[in-house]
């Protein structure tokens, strides 16, 4: 009972927060909007911590939660060792060679971001798993409302459209919303991509700052994402200054991109093919109930293009309805389903968003980190994980792309004001507005 009471108070307490935070911001949620996202959200984030406590032994999530039992107590008695540790600077010590000090040094930032964090939502929650979604689910809702705002500000007529792609898809809530760091990685994509666009239209400094704090977010909780996500920011960035056709230079950016990877296999010190290979091998050596085929993938160019097959089947397509095992492969079967049923339907309608970097930066970052995924990964719980931020950015971009409206619900009241015809009303005013750029509120 105590739980559940803390539950109710803590979500209300967020929904008062955030609306009061973002009530002067041009493109916002209504309170209400903000109440149903967030609850949506902390029950997707309870039902994850359930599921995987029930049915897979508990599996990272609770482990994570165990942890930050032993940092909340250190958090109270050795408080000075438990801030020391946050940033492990004895990465390189323990590790003599660059590479793998600065790899180990991620891996313990992203967990010590976890189990500190909820280390310090413990002294709030009574040390309940369930209460710490509430304070967790923080991190993804801001992610969400930052891409909802950078998506609404572009195409304003499909607001209602965006809200529901941002948060009400039960498969890309339900991963995005259980403790783990894919929170923090779509706090970091939403801080990056939001005040990229603003930085590129105000110069503001303050939003150059929040830039490169999600970028280097990026950086920390999913290394692969950062180095395909800045040849796209540069390309995005090249559009707005030289007002240059956004397919093409993304083209472009993406044919130097490839030669540069792929040319770097004639180094033996800067081979980025022996990355991807390194990381694969590292997954191949786990074992799991269900194993896509895959490749064992070797350091040159052939390598790639053989594995190219499997790598596009196993994150655009797989798990097929008919291989599933289980209820979460089965719901990843259904999410292919629907995925390419709003995708098919989307591009249908693609010249009405060709026009616009946004579209572009989507299509080719989300292509690039599901094929980077599927070279790597075989484990289809794993891809449905990893890949479920991208298909966010899927969604928000083709979502709205669906020919169906969705109407406000609103409540008489005897205090409406007189509506007019349509044939006495004022003429829009017409303003003309930069081919590439939209405003940021």
């Amino acid at each position: 009972m105590a739980t559940v009471l803390l539950i109710i108070l803590y979500t209300l307490t967020f929904i008062v927060l955030i609306d009061r935070i973002t009530k002067h911001s041009k493109i916002r949620l209504s309170r209400k909007e903000i109440a149903l996202a967030y609850c949506f959200k902390v029950a997707m984030g309870i039902l994850y911590g359930f599921v995987f406590k029930k049915f897979y032994g508990g599996d990272d999530t609770w482990k994570y939660f165990n942890d930050s039992l032993s940092e909340y107590n250190e958090l109270l008695f050795q408080t000075g060792q438990f801030f020391k540790e946050i940033i492990p600077l004895d990465s390189f010590q323990k590790f003599p060679g660059f590479a793998d000090g600065f790899s180990h040094m991620l891996d313990m930032l992203e967990f010590n971001a976890l189990t500190k964090s909820l280390a310090v939502f413990n002294l709030f929650s009574l040390q309940n798993y369930y209460v710490d979604v509430v304070f967790f689910n923080l991190f993804s809702f801001v992610g969400s409302y930052l891409l909802f705002k950078l998506f609404a500000n572009t195409w304003k007529e499909k607001r209602i459209h965006i809200y529901i792609a941002a948060f009400f898809i039960p498969s890309i809530s339900f991963w995005l919303s259980g403790i783990r760091s894919d929170a923090f990685l779509l706090l970091a994509i939403g801080l990056s991509l939001y005040y990229f666009q603003a930085w590129m239209h105000s110069r503001k400094w303050s939003h150059l700052f929040f830039f490169l704090i999600g970028l280097i977010g990026t950086l920390v909780f999913r290394l692969q994402f950062f180095l395909v996500l800045v040849p796209f920011l540069l390309a995005w960035w090249m559009v707005i200054k030289f007002s240059w056709k956004p397919w093409l230079t993304f083209t472009s950016v993406m044919i130097g991109s490839l030669l540069l990877f792929f040319g770097s296999s004639l180094s033996q010190k800067f081979n980025m093919l022996s990355f991807v290979v390194q990381r694969q091998h590292e997954f191949l050596e786990l074992k799991a109930n269900t194993v896509f085929p895959l490749n064992r993938l070797e350091p040159h160019f052939y390598s790639f293009v053989v594995t190219f097959p499997q790598a596009a089947l196993n994150t655009f397509f797989r798990p097929y309805i008919w291989e599933a095992k289980g209820p979460l492969q089965l719901a990843a079967s259904a999410e292919v389903i629907f995925f390419w049923i709003i995708m098919l339907i989307g591009l249908k309608n693609f010249r009405q968003i060709s026009h616009n970097p946004l579209t572009w930066f989507v299509l080719f970052f989300g292509s690039c980190v599901y094929l980077l995924i599927g070279y790597t990964v075989p484990f289809p719980g794993a891809i449905v994980r990893y890949k479920v931020l991208p298909e966010l950015l899927f969604f928000l971009l083709l979502f709205p792309m669906v020919p169906f409206k969705l109407k406000k619900i609103t409540v008489p009241s005897f205090a409406q004001p007189p509506v007019f015809p349509a044939s006495v009303s004022p003429a829009p005013i017409q303003i003309k507005k930069n081919k590439y750029l939209n405003r940021i509120p």
